[in-house]
């Protein structure tokens, strides 16, 4: 719940932390008066950016300067920087610095894979290689409570009122990614190696720590060949143990619910 003054647009900003799942009223404090939610005459939610507003229209709305209290819940936010973030930002990363890199004219990426020399896929590709290739993964995740018991944070928040809205957790987990070098000579894997090995080293580190995506080690595991689709592959891996932020908002619906549940109850039934 929220207390608004109207502004003089048609836009009026009403959470400017979190989104809503539902608004359910919008009450003048004067007046008392319970404004139709409508397109064309009351006023409509919008979630944008992660904020609460409200757009008005027609005659049925407040007049500029005067309060309006808005019924709303906050909607259930995940930012969880997991696997599939940390996955997405070193396939980002690869491409990016392989595209624009000019030192190795032998192995530059293109989006368009008829005129790229090299492949850099987020899974593995069910088809002969044409060219060298960068396979990326990830491997285990620690998300048990052992591991996060050290970071893990959680706080209640309140609207004006005081009235608890939703519950906020925050804190880091630990994710293996790992490259494969994927190449049809021995010369091409060993160059690949070296120079993924050295982007990751020297140029990623500091970028991805702005995105709460952290690393200090990276471990070149070994060669080994592999006759695949008729292909001889030549192959290594660079394995990377990162840890990755992340961030929860849970409404207060769900939170109240768990808390409700008598598991006494439920396994003298079972």
């Amino acid at each position: 719940m929220a207390t608004i003054t109207r502004g003089t647009t048609q836009d009026d900003l009403v959470d400017p932390n979190f989104p809503a799942t539902i608004v359910t009223d919008v009450v003048g404090v004067v007046n008392g008066t319970h404004y139709p939610q409508s397109k064309l005459d009351g006023w409509l939610p919008i979630n944008q950016d992660g904020k609460l507003h409200l757009i008005w229209s027609g005659l049925q709305q407040p007049a500029p300067g005067d309060q309006y209290i808005v019924v709303y819940e906050v909607a259930p936010s995940t930012l969880l920087k997991g696997t599939d973030f940390v996955k997405a930002a070193f396939v980002a990363g690869l491409r990016t610095a392989y595209s624009t890199q000019t030192m190795f004219p032998a192995y530059v990426y293109n989006t368009n894979d008829t005129l790229s020399l090299m492949g850099i896929y987020p899974s593995f590709p069910k088809r002969p290689f044409k060219n060298p290739g960068l396979v990326v993964s990830t491997g285990t995740a620690e998300m048990n409570r052992t591991t996060l018991s050290d970071t893990d944070q959680l706080r209640e928040e309140r609207d004006d009122a005081g009235v608890p809205i939703s519950y906020f957790a925050w804190g880091q987990v630990p994710v293996e990614v790992k490259i494969q070098i994927v190449a049809t000579t021995d010369s091409d894997r060993r160059k690949l190696t070296d120079i993924t090995a050295l982007f990751i080293r020297h140029l990623f580190a500091f970028q991805f720590a702005k995105f709460g995506i952290g690393y200090k080690n990276l471990r070149i595991n070994g060669e080994t060949e592999a006759d695949w689709q008729g292909q001889q592959l030549y192959m290594n891996s660079i394995t990377i143990p990162c840890y990755a932020e992340f961030q929860v908002r849970y409404p207060i619906k769900l939170v109240d619910v768990i808390r409700d549940i008598n598991i006494a109850q439920i396994g003298s039934v079972l």
